[in-house]
């Protein structure tokens, strides 16, 4: 298995060639992959609010993702990763987890949590298995 962890250039003009590396990378393994981290770039309008819009970018990041055949797991409890922490805010699913066909299909209940934001502007993505059954847990009561 591989897991990739990856910061898109925030610059526009060197996203292709970020998109291409990454595809040829992927396309040399044949392995389970999982790829996260902040992809500085997001899939539909729906990802963002407030500031520009930079369609080709968008076509760019769906058009990487279909060429890898890799999936974007559901988000729970959030959907914007990002906020520039201005009065007029702007909000982005930046950061996310992107996983192969054979990565789901060894851990298929595979999904990824949005946890709450520290000190940085952007929320920590966390990849976790639902369906984890870890037994009963114990009681313990302590009369102090």
């Amino acid at each position: 298995m591989w897991f990739v962890n990856v910061y898109d250039p925030s610059v526009d003009s060197e996203k292709s060639l970020f998109f291409e590396e990454l595809l040829s990378l992927l396309g040399a393994v044949d392995v389970p992959c999982c790829i996260g981290g902040d992809f500085n770039a997001f899939l539909d309008l729906e990802q963002k609010i407030g500031g520009a819009v930079n369609f080709t970018i968008i076509e760019m990041f769906r058009k990487f993702i279909q060429e890898a055949e890799l999936i974007d797991l559901p988000m729970l409890r959030g959907a914007y990763s990002w906020c520039n922490n201005l009065e007029t805010p702007t909000f982005v699913h930046l950061d996310r987890f992107l996983v192969s066909p054979d990565f789901l299909s060894t851990f298929p209940d595979i999904l990824q949590v949005l946890l709450m934001k520290s000190i940085s502007d952007h929320n920590a993505v966390m990849l976790r298995e639902d369906k984890l059954n870890w037994g009963s847990k114990p009681f313990k009561y302590f009369n102090v």
